[in-house]
């Protein structure tokens, strides 16, 4: 038998609308402890999140307090074995944050 829990139904959410430092200060410690767990989809839903919540925040700088907290843990995510056909998908995300970064201290490639 099948259980709906809260998580399942947060992985299951599709965000189209733009992302406010209150709506990152409740989904980024959600995020942060999927990619933490010991399942591999899990992980990989949570890594897949942040990159599309990177691109939906409005203000770069609201994004500042949790790159430090997330970065770390998506590039450990993304050298995982079992994530090579996503690989790429997670390099991408990488690279959303540090750009994310970027944006707030006015860095120029």
């Amino acid at each position: 038998m099948f259980r709906f829990t809260s998580s399942y139904l947060f992985w299951q959410t599709t965000f189209i609308n733009s992302i406010d430092a209150p709506s990152l200060a409740l989904l980024v410690p959600i995020v942060h402890r999927g990619l933490r767990e010991r399942g591999v989809e899990t992980k990989k839903k949570a890594a897949q999140i942040v990159g599309n919540m990177s691109s939906l925040v409005t203000e770069p700088k609201d994004m500042i307090p949790y790159i430090g907290l997330l970065l770390p843990e998506v590039k450990k995510v993304s050298s995982l074995p079992t994530f090579i056909a996503v690989r790429l998908l997670l390099q991408l995300t990488v690279v959303s944050l540090l750009a994310m970064l970027c944006l707030t201290i006015s860095c120029r490639f």
